[in-house]
């Protein structure tokens, strides 16, 4: 959620929120909850799942659903917002399982600004094309944190309208870092956005124009992602542009895993139990069975963010287990390995079957010959004395 968002009386506001868990497959019942003024124990102001298609369509009027559960957005929408509708807010989502619950504990501050009548005259001028916006401004979280090899999602939010204007995603730094991402947004007759839905790469806007969201999504999250990332827009027709110069920091976090264990053999018959691990940094492999492998006895090829531990096979027919520590239990895996027939048995089993060949050849040539000898005798003519 970002830190802040500005509304205006009379006007419609969003609160952005996004979530980055279940996984894409997940078809499970996806639950948001609103509160205000205070986390976990708020007044709960809008809720609604996606078990009924309806629900989340629903309204009371001033406030409603303009999220996506199945897009992990679970933004909320105050219409024709009022001055005591500041105050913090707090989003929560909830899975199949209750005990899937996560709720933001930082919020949302809504800061609402009173529109004046003359602020209402320049606002309807510019929304003609004549003068450039009043008020501006880009929010932003401090920081994300993503998961390796999962969709993490960076949002941004903007106040003030424009027909037409550039979308960019930078980072490293506001103004001279790397452009990793920009689209040109241009809005059709009914509103909604047409330029800026492609993707770039593993890069994405996820949000919605009308919402006034220019997040960014980012597919199978990297270490080397990790990066300050700078969310701004630039008015098209215009010198103006807009920035939250704090940017957000994208943490990408590594779980400490036991991936698999198996047999490795090498092209000399030697072969390795091998374990593979993932986490940042890996994680120690310790073997449980059997109990006589050493450290000493372990090789290691590791990386960033994983590792392959083997040890040398040095018990047939015996059970192999490898652990590694985590936060909340361990982690095993085993494997039984079975001992093959060992090459001096295949010098006593050839000879035999030679010996049978050999044997059922020259059985096999007798008999060709016999049989040809008794054709062959069959087909003398007789021959008849007379005295």
């Amino acid at each position: 959620m970002p830190d802040v968002v500005y509304g205006e009386t009379g006007n419609d506001v969003v609160l952005p929120c996004h979530f980055t868990s279940p996984h894409k497959n997940y078809m499970g019942n996806i639950t948001v909850r609103w509160r205000k003024d205070e986390a976990f124990v708020g007044a709960h102001i809008f809720s609604c799942s996606n078990k009924n298609e309806l629900d989340c369509k629903k309204s009371d009027s001033h406030y409603s659903f303009s999220g996506n559960l199945r897009k992990n957005d679970l933004s909320l929408k105050i219409t024709a917002a009022k001055s005591d509708d500041a105050g913090k807010y707090f989003c929560r989502v909830e899975l199949s399982n209750r005990a899937d619950t996560f709720e933001s504990s930082k919020g949302t501050e809504l800061i609402i600004s009173t529109v004046h009548p003359v602020l209402i005259f320049f606002t309807v001028v510019y929304s003609s094309g004549i003068l450039s916006p009043l008020e501006w401004s880009i929010s932003v979280p401090e920081a994300v944190d993503g998961e390796i090899e999962k969709d993490v999602m960076l949002p941004c939010s903007f106040t003030g309208q424009h027909e037409d204007m550039t979308v960019v995603w930078r980072i490293k730094h506001h103004l001279t870092g790397p452009i990793i991402f920009t689209c040109l947004s241009k809005l059709d007759p009914s509103g909604k956005d047409q330029n800026c839905s492609a993707s770039a790469g593993r890069y994405s806007i996820s949000g919605n124009r009308e919402t006034q969201n220019i997040s960014l999504m980012i597919k199978n999250a990297r270490v080397t992602d990790e990066e300050k990332y700078y969310c701004w827009v630039k008015l098209e027709g215009s010198t103006d542009r807009y920035e939250n110069l704090k940017g957000t920091q994208l943490t990408v976090k590594v779980p400490r895993v036991l991936e698999s264990i198996y047999i490795r053999t090498y092209g000399s018959g030697e072969q390795f139990v091998t374990c593979d691990v993932m986490g940042r940094p890996p994680p120690v492999v310790t073997w449980i069975e059997p109990e006589n492998i050493s450290s000493s006895m372990t090789s290691v090829k590791a990386s960033l963010v994983r590792a392959s531990y083997s040890v040398p096979v040095s018990l047939h027919n015996s059970r192999y287990t490898c652990q590694i520590s985590d936060e909340k239990e361990p982690q095993q895996l085993s494997l039984f390995h079975h001992k093959l027939p060992e090459r001096q048995d295949m010098w006593i089993i050839l000879p035999v079957f030679m010996a049978f060949l050999n044997l059922f050849s020259i059985s096999f040539t007798v008999s060709i010959i016999l049989i040809a000898l008794y054709k062959n005798g069959t087909q003398h003519p007789q021959v008849s004395f007379r005295e």
